[in-house]
C-alpha cells in the first residue's frame, strides 16, 4: 500500500463508515424513543401511507363506538319513559275495570274519573317532555334517527322510533263532501249495527228503513230493508237500546205515531212495532233514560202547542202510554243531559234567554230543578266541556258562545264567554270530539247557499278555539257526527239536498298523546277498557321496537369494537418499532461506532508516518 500525504484514503473511508453508523444509530435512537418504526415518509413511504389510512379508519371507528354508546343511552332513556307510560296505562286499566262494576254510585265514580284523567295529563306530560340532547323523543311522531358507526350509510343504523305509539286524530278541518249513498231518504241514524266497529246508516225510505252497512272505507253496502210498521212515511230515526240487551235499536216516527225496530246485532232488525202516541203533529223524537230504570224512554215534541210527552220504556222494547206532558217546550226544543249527577236523563228547555231544567220524579213526573237566565240564550247544549265530570250548559246565539259550568246538583255557575263563531246562522249544532284529545268540541252548520260549517275546538277549560270554516257543498241539514270511514276520526254526515246523503272527512294527523275519558257511567267505563287496552298494545309494540334496536346497537357495538381492534393491530404491525430488534441493532451500531472511531484514529496517523520518513532523509 502506498504511503501518501495528498489524500488519506483510509481516513476518508473510516469517516464515511462512522458517519453511516452515526446516522443509523440516530434512526435507532429515534425509533426507540418514539416507539415507531416509521417516523417520516422517508422511513417507509408505502408503509406510512397504509398505516395512515389504517389510523384514520381506527379513529373513525373509535368515534363510531362513542356514537353507538350515545344511541344506546338514548334508547335507555326512551325505554325508561315507555316503562312509566306502561305503569300509567296499567293503573288506568285498573280504574276502568273498577268503574265498570255496577256497585258504585256516581259520586264514587267521580273519584275514579278524576284520577284517570289526572293520569292522562301525566302521560301526556311525559310524552311532551322526554328529550335527549334537547331533541324530543316521544313528542315527535315517526322519529327517524341515524346512528353512525363507520363510513357511509351502510355503516349506520336507522332507528325508527315513535311509530307504533302513534294514533290518528282529526284536525278539526274538513276536506269536502263526498257522496255515500243515493237512496231517496232525508232522515237517517248512525251507529254500529253489526258489531264490526264501523258506524252504519239507517235511512228512511217511505214506510220502511234501509240499512246501509259500512265497508270501513267510507263506502256503504245496502244490506236490508225492513218495514217500520208505520202507516205514513217514516220521517225520523233515532238510535238507542229499547230492551236493554246492549244491541242498538231504532226509534222511528211519522207525524203521529211511534215505532220501535229491535236490532238483532248482525245488521238486521225486526219489523217495527207501532205505538199510538195519543198526540198529533210530532216534530221531534229524543231518547234517554228519564226515570233511571236503565231502559231507554222516548221524549216526543209536538206542534203547534209545543208540548213534550214522555213514553217510559218497559225494558222489553215496549212502552207505556204518555205519562208527562210539558206545555211549554221553549223556542228551540228540548236538550238532554244529566245535570244533577243522579244518572238519569234530565231535560233542558230554552225559551229566549231563559232555560228551565227538568228532572223526572216518579210521583210528580217532570219537575223544575233550576231556572237560568242567560245573557246569550239561543241554541243550547249539555255536555262536560271542562272535564270535571259535571254536565255544563253551552248556549249559542248571534256568534257568541256562553258556558255555565255545572255544579253537579242541577244548578250552574255564572256564565262565561267561551268563544265566538263566524257563521251568520246556526241551523245545526252538536257536540263531539273532533281532534281526538278527549275534550268535547262543538260543530255548527249554516244551511245557506252555499252551506258552511265550523268546528269550535275545546281547550279543556270550558273555552273554545274556532277552526277554519268549510263548505258543505250542497246542504247542511240533519248533520250527524260519525266515523264513516273507519279511521277512528269523527266525520260529518248530512243531506246533500238532492235525495242522497253525503259525508265530509277531516284532515288527519298523528299524536302520541292519549285522550281524556269518562268513567262516570258503567257503559262509558267499559268502553274505556278497550281504549286503554289499545294504548297498552301500542306502548308494548313500541317497547318491542326499542328492545330490538337496543339489541342491534349492542351487536353493532361489539362488531365495531373488534373491527377497531383489528385495524389498530394492523397499523401497529406497520408503524410500531420492534423494540427487541432495535435494541440489538443499538448494541451492534454502538460497537461499530466505537470500532469506526478507533480505525479513524489509526487512519489519521498515516500522514505522520510519511512525515517521519521525510525527516529521516
Amino acid at each position: 500500500m502506498a504511503v501518501t500525504i495528498g489524500n488519506n484514503i483510509g481516513s476518508l473511508g473510516a469517516q464515511r463508515q462512522l458517519s453511516q453508523t452515526n446516522a443509523e444509530l440516530s434512526n435507532v435512537f429515534e425509533r426507540l424513543s418514539s416507539g415507531q418504526r416509521i417516523n417520516r415518509a422517508s422511513d417507509d413511504a408505502a408503509g406510512l401511507a397504509i398505516a395512515s389510512s389504517l389510523n384514520l379508519s381506527s379513529r373513525v371507528f373509535q368515534q363510531g363506538i362513542r356514537n353507538i354508546n350515545d344511541g344506546i343511552s338514548l334508547l335507555n332513556i326512551y325505554d325508561g319513559a315507555l316503562e312509566q307510560l306502561t305503569t300509567i296505562l296499567t293503573r288506568q286499566e285498573e280504574l276502568a275495570e273498577q268503574a265498570s262494576n255496577g256497585v258504585y254510585s256516581t259520586d264514587q265514580r267521580q273519584a275514579l274519573h278524576t284520577e284517570y284523567n289526572e293520569l292522562v295529563k301525566e302521560f301526556n306530560r311525559i310524552v311532551e317532555s322526554v328529550q335527549f340532547n334537547d331533541q324530543a323523543l316521544l313528542g315527535t311522531v315517526g322519529l327517524n334517527m341515524r346512528i353512525q358507526g363507520g363510513f357511509g350509510t351502510d355503516a349506520s343504523v336507522l332507528l325508527k322510533l315513535s311509530e307504533e305509539l302513534a294514533r290518528t286524530v282529526g284536525t278539526g278541518e274538513f276536506t269536502g263532501s263526498s257522496d255515500v249513498i243515493t237512496v231517496a231518504g232525508l232522515q237517517y241514524g248512525s251507529a254500529d249495527f253489526d258489531g264490526d266497529g264501523f258506524d252504519d246508516l239507517a235511512v228512511t225510505v217511505g214506510t220502511s228503513v234501509n240499512i246501509q252497512l259500512s265497508n270501513g272505507d267510507g263506502t256503504f253496502t245496502s244490506f236490508a230493508t225492513v218495514s217500520s210498521g208505520l202507516d205514513s212515511s217514516t220521517v225520523q230515526i233515532v238510535t238507542g237500546d229499547a230492551n236493554g240487551d246492549g244491541i242498538t235499536d231504532l226509534f222511528t216516527r211519522d207525524g203521529n205515531d211511534l215505532a220501535i225496530l229491535l236490532g238483532n246485532g248482525d245488521g238486521t232488525f225486526q219489523t217495527g212495532t207501532t205505538y199510538a202516541s195519543g198526540i198529533t203533529a210530532i216534530i221531534d223524537l229524543k231518547v234517554g233514560d228519564f226515570d233511571g230504570d236503565g231502559f231507554d224512554d222516548v221524549l216526543a215534541t209536538t206542534i203547534p202547542a209545543f208540548k213534550d210527552a214522555i213514553f217510559l220504556g218497559n225494558g222489553s222494547g215496549t212502552f207505556q202510554g204518555k205519562t208527562t206532558i210539558l206545555s211549554d217546550v221553549g223556542t228551540y226544543g228540548p236538550t238532554l243531559g244529566d245535570v244533577d249527577g243522579d244518572g238519569d236523563t234530565d231535560i233542558l228547555l230554552a225559551n229566549g234567554t231563559d232555560f228551565d231544567v227538568y228532572g223526572y220524579d216518579e210521583t210528580n213526573g217532570l219537575t223544575v230543578i233550576d231556572t237560568i237566565t242567560s245573557s246569550v240564550g239561543g241554541d243550547a247544549l249539555l255536555a262536560d266541556v271542562n272535564n270535571d265530570g259535571r254536565t255544563d250548559l253551552i248556549a249559542i246565539s248571534d256568534g257568541v258562545v256562553g258556558v255555565r259550568f255545572g255544579n253537579g246538583d242541577g244548578t250552574f255557575q255564572t256564565e262565561i264567554s267561551a268563544a265566538t263563531d263566524t257563521l251568520s246562522s246556526r241551523d245545526n249544532i252538536g257536540i263531539g270530539d273532533f281532534n281526538g284529545d278527549g275534550i268535547l268540541d262543538i260543530f255548527l252548520a249554516q244551511n245557506d247557499v252555499p252551506a258552511y260549517g265550523q268546528i269550535l275546538l275545546g281547550n279543556g277549560d270550558g273555552t273554545f278555539e274556532g277552526a277554519a270554516t268549510f263548505d258543505f257543498v250542497t246542504s247542511a241539514t240533519n248533520v250527524v257526527a260519525s266515523d264513516v270511514d273507519g279511521d277512528g276520526v269523527t266525520d260529518l254526515i248530512s243531506n246533500d239536498g238532492l235525495g242522497g246523503i253525503s259525508y265530509m272527512t277531516q284532515y288527519t294527523t298523528e299524536t302520541n298523546e292519549i285522550a281524556f275519558e269518562s268513567l262516570l257511567t258503567q257503559d262509558s267505563a267499559q268502553a274505556v277498557l278497550s281504549v286503554v287496552s289499545s294504548a297498552l298494545d301500542r306502548v308494548t309494540s313500541e317497547r318491542g321496537v326499542v328492545g330490538a334496536s337496543q339489541s342491534r346497537l349492542s351487536s353493532g357495538l361489539a362488531t365495531l369494537t373488534v373491527t377497531n381492534e383489528n385495524f389498530s393491530a394492523a397499523e401497529s404491525r406497520i408503524r410500531d418499532a420492534d423494540i427487541a430488534q432495535e435494541s440489538a441493532r443499538l448494541v451492534q451500531l454502538s460497537i461499530l461506532e466505537q470500532a469506526s472511531a478507533a480505525v479513524l484514529a489509526q487512519a489519521n496517523l498515516q500522514p505522520q508516518l510519511a512525515l517521519r520518513l521525510l525527516s529521516d532523509q
